[in-house]
């Protein structure tokens, strides 16, 4: 599975889209890519100063006049700037607050969409006379309650050929027209939910914003009011980027969980595409693990031996299929470590991980703390900081 980040950045959003920009490369992990489509001429004035290592650029012609329509049409052809499977859209004045996975935003595989019935608004319901218009469907939900709006790319051309069966125009032409009757004329995430609701209701996982349990990513998004400047909610914006990054976590391209300021370890699992790299004591050690034994992994990190033990100790049914007869219990005490064991290690019933040192005797100690993070030692002398218990 592939996700990739689209912004769609207008001029009068680019104070708002550099913090934004700026908190989702620091907090939220597992995408593969971010695009950004600006209006040709219209590259913010910070662009030299991102790094845009993954960050790909497509500049196209505006429609003067008419910005606000034009993002929404460059968001129904969100499928022509990325190939992932799924896209994920995030405006500029959204935020994510906190350290998220992308696969917090789904349920079963399936990304999830929230929505809320119209009813439950009250008088102000300008969306849903617009969507009807755009789609004729009779709607009763509001689909455009809850950023970020991740979208499997099926959806895209089955929601423009939708727009032009109904409607008799390409989508441009009627999102042009649109534009002349005011920017409440059309809305973008509404037409894709509501179409998506009634011909591909399998494909999401569906979320009465209201009455049912969000998923876990939600909770971590924040939408501002771009109406208003930046510098409003600069406090709160400032705290997302001023977070402690000593052991920040984040995701191979492999999808591994790595830590961000390792030196050593999380870069060579990085550099190898692979969990298990150790290629110089792994060798060793395995042959003496048999399928079924039970094997204490201490001082796990973020499960770079315990992923092989988990191997070595399964065991093989009749057709050779592998089958749990052994375990593993990983102890790692750092917390953050622990976190990044803990979800590498997810999928392996048979792993048991402990945030817990091991020692003679029961207690509290210090963990040193350096560049090479999975060189940590415990310690007793001063200098020497973390909270971590042993």
């Amino acid at each position: 599975m592939t996700v990739d980040v689209l912004y769609v950045t207008h001029e009068k959003d680019h104070e708002w889209f550099r913090r934004s920009l700026e908190v989702v490369c620091r907090n939220l992990n597992g995408y593969r890519h971010i695009h950004v489509v600006f209006q040709d001429g219209v590259k913010p004035s910070f662009w030299n100063e991102i790094d845009t290592q993954y960050i790909f650029v497509h500049k196209i012609h505006g429609w003067p006049g008419a910005g606000y329509l034009w993002q929404q049409w460059v968001k129904l052809n969100a499928d022509s700037y990325s190939d992932a499977d799924f896209i994920i859209h995030i405006d500029s004045d959204v935020f994510i607050d906190r350290p998220t996975h992308v696969d917090d935003y789904f349920v079963n595989g399936k990304p999830s969409w929230l929505w809320c019935w119209y009813s439950d608004l009250g008088p102000e319901v300008p969306w849903q006379v617009p969507t009807q218009k755009a789609t004729g469907l009779q709607c009763e939900r509001e689909f455009m309650e809850g950023f970020p709006f991740i979208v499997d790319r099926r959806t895209y051309p089955r929601v423009r050929q939708w727009i032009e069966d109904h409607t008799g125009k390409p989508v441009e032409q009627y999102l042009k027209e649109c534009a002349k009757r005011g920017n409440t004329s059309f809305s973008e995430f509404n037409a894709m939910g509501a179409i998506a609701f009634e011909a591909q209701h399998e494909l999401y996982w569906w979320v009465d914003r209201n009455r049912d349990q969000w998923p876990k990513g939600f909770h971590s998004t924040r939408q501002f009011w771009s109406h208003r400047p930046a510098t409003d909610h600069k406090e709160a914006i400032d705290q997302m980027l001023s977070q402690d990054t000593t052991q920040q976590l984040r995701t191979t391209n492999r999808g591994i969980w790595v830590l961000t300021n390792d030196t050593h370890i999380s870069r060579w699992v990085e550099q190898h595409g692979r969990l298990d790299f150790d290629g110089h004591l792994l060798p060793r050690v395995l042959p003496y693990i048999k399928p079924g034994m039970t094997v204490v992994d201490v001082g796990a990190f973020i499960g770079d031996h315990t992923h092989a033990y988990a191997k070595a100790v399964l065991g093989n049914d009749a057709e050779g299929n592998p089958i749990t007869t052994g375990r593993v219990l990983a102890f790692e005490p750092n917390p953050i470590t622990f976190e990044a064991l803990s979800r590498n290690m997810q999928g392996h019933g048979h792993v048991e991980c402990i945030n817990k040192g091991l020692s003679s005797a029961p207690g509290r100690m210090s963990v040193s703390q350096s560049p090479n993070a999975g060189a940590a030692f415990p310690c007793e002398r001063n200098g020497c900081r973390s909270d971590h218990a042993g």
